[in-house]
């Protein structure tokens, strides 16, 4: 950027001279520039999006798993249990991880349910980024064609 701004100082004090070359290294410069701006937002945009992919699945996927972690050690230690205790007991039990493997169900579900709306708001925000993206461009290449007019309006005739 240093390097830039010298040269642009340099360009600025040869402009007496040599006026139309100086706007076409201009014209020139800007063109880099931007073409550097705009390459560096789209990798910015796509580590992002890979970035949020990988949030929005590692803690689905971690969320799900330490709950299904959590019930399958409360099922253990209930089925521990069943040994021990006489057949009434068994059957009540029996009875109430039933109960619980339907809840775990509907838990699923819901979890299910909470992951579509997860991978929905992600598509949302996803469209935002895409708007915004194509937003910078469109006012970058209106200020390159700035540029580009500021440099024929500035030549001699």
């Amino acid at each position: 950027r240093l390097l830039q701004e010298e040269k642009i100082v340099e360009l600025r004090n040869s402009a007496k001279m040599e006026k139309p070359a100086c706007n076409k290294e201009l014209e020139k410069n800007d063109e880099n520039n931007i073409n550097r701006r705009l390459q560096k937002l789209r990798a910015e945009l796509e580590d992002c999006y890979r970035q949020e992919t990988l949030k929005l699945k590692e803690a689905c996927i971690k969320e799900v798993n330490t709950k299904y972690k959590n019930d399958l050690e409360q099922i253990k230690k209930e089925l521990n249990a069943i040994n021990y205790e006489g057949n009434a007991q068994n059957l009540n039990i029996i009875v109430n991880l039933n109960n619980k493997l339907q809840a775990l169900e509907d838990d699923s579900s819901f979890l299910y349910q909470e992951l579509e709306n997860c991978v929905g708001d992600f598509v949302r925000k996803q469209s935002e980024i895409d708007w915004k993206y194509r937003t910078l461009v469109e006012e970058l290449v209106l200020q390159l064609n700035n540029t580009e007019e500021r440099a024929r309006e500035s030549k001699p005739e």
